[in-house]
């Protein structure tokens, strides 16, 4: 029986990070036996992997033709990981997969309830907001999306709800939320219901603490009016926050500014907002805010959470305004600069730890460097980061001037001549 590797160099590569790579990406070869499948480090210990597919786990353990939709999800639960070596065997007979330890739980009866040794996290099944968080014994929460023009409108309210599971497996658990968030008030010039969709993924490296990564896409492309008739765009204040909070709070800040209700925190790198009880802790790691307007973290009177304001006219970022034009509020542009805003945050729920090491999870995101095949023999599909499409060569050329006109020429439909040319070289080969 043929034996081969794949080599996957990855930076950089934190303890208790999720890898997520595609079946599409690996290039397994059709007569893989999935059963005999390893994952080891560059010390040739074992990491905790599973098989997973976005629609259902892998039953049949066999090469689909739609590959895009399997992966292959692992967890680091040790430091200085350099790279990442996934063995397999060639063959007809295919092993029966053994299934990871389970290090964490999914039970749906009543309610939808995520739980480890430590910590539960418990859904509403209306809005699909995280009603209850329990972190050894202590209780804290809702946790959810809040908009608002003048009257706050919260994500358990929300309209037309969809939910859905995506995986399951033994050691990942991933949901989808899409909905309407309702804006309305004298705040606003304008009033309707803007879309959103969240995807939650949920992990433990050691069974007992959760973390967890929610990336929440904000659909301004997509707003309507309270007719249903579609709005030019909206112009709330946006929170995804924890409720009934009194605690105190740490953050990595650069900046503080103070507002009559609130205190926003700009943070910096890596990013991250906490607050201990006891033993417990509960960490909130914003590391993408797109259009950007700097990563923030509001305290208010009653909650603490990650922040998007906008403004009904473009004007100076708080940041960047003097003593003199100071705004007093935490703006930046409005969102008809850009069709959509995305976040993504890194969640850590359990036993107080060290709030650096969690951060960096989620602040350096792990990043696939390069994937090589290996085999003491002809290896059958070798290759080294070939693009996805199995095009012979790409060009993938980014900038950023940190100017807001990046977002002006996709809201006016217009493309600069270099983004053209990128495009068009990408196409071509």
């Amino acid at each position: 029986m043929k034996k081969e590797s794949i080599i996957l160099n990855i930076y950089p590569l934190n303890k208790n990070s999720l890898i997520l790579v595609s079946f599409d990406e690996l290039k397994f070869p059709s007569d893989t036996d999935f059963g005999s499948i390893q994952v080891l480090d560059n010390n040739n210990n074992r990491l905790l992997f599973d098989l997973i597919d976005i629609k259902n786990s892998v039953k049949k353990f066999s090469y689909k033709e739609n590959t895009k939709e399997n992966h292959l999800a692992m967890i680091i639960n040790r430091d200085n990981v350099k790279y990442i070596r996934v063995q397999y065997s060639l063959g007809s007979r295919l092993v029966k997969k053994v299934n990871p330890r389970k290090t964490i739980s999914m039970e749906d009866d009543k309610n939808l309830v995520l739980s480890t040794a430590n910590t539960s996290i418990k859904f509403e099944k209306k809005g699909y907001s995280i009603e209850k968080i329990n972190i050894k014994n202590q209780e804290y929460g809702p946790l959810h999306l809040a908009a608002s023009g003048g009257a706050i409108f919260s994500q358990k309210d929300a309209e037309q709800v969809k939910f859905s599971i995506i995986s399951d497996s033994n050691i990942l658990k991933i949901i989808k939320i899409e909905g309407k968030l309702k804006v309305e008030g004298d705040m606003s010039k304008k009033q309707g219901y803007l879309p959103f969709e969240m995807k939650y993924f949920f992990w433990s490296s050691d069974a007992k603490n959760m973390m967890s990564k929610v990336e929440i896409e904000l659909k301004y492309d997509q707003a309507t009016d309270l007719d249903g008739n579609k709005a030019g765009y909206l112009d709330p204040s946006l929170w995804y926050r924890l409720e009934n909070f009194n605690k105190k709070l740490f953050a990595n800040s650069s900046i503080i500014n103070k507002t009559d209700k609130s205190k926003i925190a700009t943070l910096k790198q890596p990013f991250y907002s906490y607050f201990n009880d006891n033993k417990a802790m509960f960490a909130l790691c914003p590391h993408l805010a797109l259009p950007n307007d700097g990563i923030h973290i509001e305290k208010g009177e009653n909650f603490f959470g990650a922040s998007w304001h906008s403004m009904s006219n473009p004007g100076k970022p708080y940041w960047a305004a003097d003593k003199i034009e100071i705004t007093g509020k935490p703006q930046g542009f409005f969102p008809a600069h850009s069709l959509r805003a995305y976040w993504k945050m890194g969640i850590y729920f359990g036993e107080k730890n060290n709030i650096e090491d969690i951060a960096r999870v989620f602040s350096y995101p792990p990043k696939i460097r390069s994937i090589l095949h290996l085999s003491s023999e002809e290896v059958s599909n070798a290759y080294i980061t070939r693009w996805k499409g199995n095009k012979k060569m790409a060009l993938n050329a980014i900038t950023d001037d940190a100017k807001i006109n990046d977002y002006l020429y996709r809201a006016k439909g217009k493309i600069p001549r270099w983004v053209q040319i990128a495009i068009s070289t990408r196409n071509k080969f």
